[in-house]
């Protein structure tokens, strides 16, 4: 997180169920990248898997330029030259006493940088369903975006690229069913 431009992450990032326990994998080529990986899928901070189901997902990243060996939580031009896009996917099944909750998630994101700018999008789109026969049985989508760009300034000596200007906008509809009734509400 230290390599983050803004001190917040985006938004889009609370549609998702946070850190989880589990097992990744991720193969990395000069111009592309694959990651699997199957979590307990119950959310932050819990360790074990209460309801037995797992989430699983999947990555997909390709590239212009062979990849470096920077951290993969840049959002910035501190690598270099880069042009990216990569998609995901998530599949995950909740126990709920009402009727069990299934939950896909897709996701499309971009990132370029070159000579100290950067810009990086992405969108996410999480599907809400529930068994047959759950109580709660309405399904949903929550959707999100940020747009996001920097610069690394060229200022003289050692501040030479260490301060960063950065913008970012963004949107998050967390339920697509219910309407927000004035601006402000979640």
């Amino acid at each position: 997180d230290s390599r983050l431009q803004l001190v917040e992450k985006a938004q889009i990032t609370t549609l998702t169920p946070d850190r989880q326990v589990g097992l990744s994998a991720t193969a990395t080529l000069p111009y592309s990248e694959v990651s699997l990986g199957i979590f307990n899928g119950e959310g932050k901070n819990v360790v074990d898997n209460q309801d037995e189901y797992f989430e699983y997902v999947g990555r997909v990243t390709l590239r212009a330029f062979p990849a470096d060996k920077s951290p993969r939580l840049m959002e910035s031009a501190f690598q270099g030259t880069q042009l990216e896009v990569s998609g995901s996917i998530a599949h995950n099944r909740r126990f709920k006493d009402t009727g069990d909750q299934i939950v896909d998630s897709y996701g499309v994101d971009g990132f370029a940088a070159y000579e100290g700018a950067s810009l990086a999008a992405e969108y996410l789109l999480v599907r809400t369903d529930f068994e047959a026969g759950a109580v709660s049985s309405t399904p949903f989508d929550a959707n999100g975006f940020y747009v996001q760009a920097g610069y690394l300034l060229p200022l003289p000596g050692n501040l030479w690229r260490r301060f960063e200007l950065a913008a970012r906008l963004e949107e998050v509809d967390r339920n697509d069913t219910v309407p927000i009734q004035q601006p402000g509400n979640p």
